[in-house]
This record gives structure tokens, sequence and C-alpha cells, in this order.
């Protein structure tokens, strides 16, 4: 077997890759099962950036940060809230009709509304819950208090 190392003599990690321009690649396979790539002009934080090159964190950092989501199932970045929610009803098997239709009901309140269509990465637990007493206070208080019963 061969050890692959960067043009430093430092032996690169599985996944990991040095380009002829010198910038470190990493490859993985996100939680969707489609092949992803991050860049980065350092390997550790010891290493200088290049001059003229954007600093960014260095490949170790952003492979373990990468590594501690898929572990810790965290959803994609670029999953929308409306996604996120139907994943979520589907997990729930062994629920009642009744509660079945009011997740329907949700969800297809959410594929309409603005709220449902922002990323994951950019809404706090504060921005659902301002969400939510703004719905409360709009004409729709039914399909609020259906939301509140499931979400809190």
């Amino acid at each position: 077997m061969t050890v692959r190392k960067d043009s430093k003599g430092r032996i690169l990690r599985r996944g990991e890759s040095q380009r002829k321009n010198g910038r470190y690649c990493f490859k993985y396979v996100d939680a969707r099962g489609k092949t992803r790539s991050v860049y980065s002009w350092t390997l550790t934080t010891h290493d200088l950036t290049p001059k003229g090159k954007k600093a960014s964190p260095c490949l170790r950092a952003l492979e373990h940060e990468i590594q501690r989501d898929l572990l810790d199932k965290v959803a994609p970045n670029n999953m929308i809230v409306y996604e996120l929610a139907s994943r979520y009803t589907e997990t729930k098997t062994a629920v009642k009709q009744s509660t079945r239709a009011a997740y329907k009901t949700i969800l297809n309140f959410l594929a309409t509304d603005e709220f449902g269509s922002r990323r994951i990465c950019g809404v706090t637990p504060l921005d659902a819950k301002e969400w939510l007493i703004n719905l409360q206070k709009s004409t729709a208080s039914a399909i609020a208090q259906s939301i509140a019963s499931v979400v809190f």
C-alpha cells in the first residue's frame, strides 16, 4: 500500500489530496449519498496561506467539522424548513389519523409560506418562535394552534 504525501512530505489522510496548484481537497459522501468536496490552501492550522490567496480555515478543521456533523446527523446546510419538517413527520409512524392530518395541514402551510422556504442554517429558535407568534396573531390561528401543539 502506497502512502500519499503532499508537497511538503506530510502524510495525507483518507479523502485528502493535494492539487497541482497546491490547494488541498477533502472528498466525502454527505447524508444524502452525494459526493462533496471542500477546499483549502492550508492543511493544518500551522500552515501559512500562500501570498495572494484568500485565507480560509485549514482543511483538517473543515474535515473535523464535517465528520462531527455527519456523526450528529445534522441537517445539511442547503436543506430548507419545509424539507426538515417533512422528514420529521415521516419518522412519526405510530400516530393517530387526526395527528397525521394535522401534520399534513402544517406541511401544506409551510409549502406556501415564506418561512418554509428558508434555509435551516439561517433559522434560529428565536426566529421560529417569532414566526409562530406572528402566525397566531394573524388570521390563520387554527393552523398556528396545531403547529404549536406539534412543535412545543
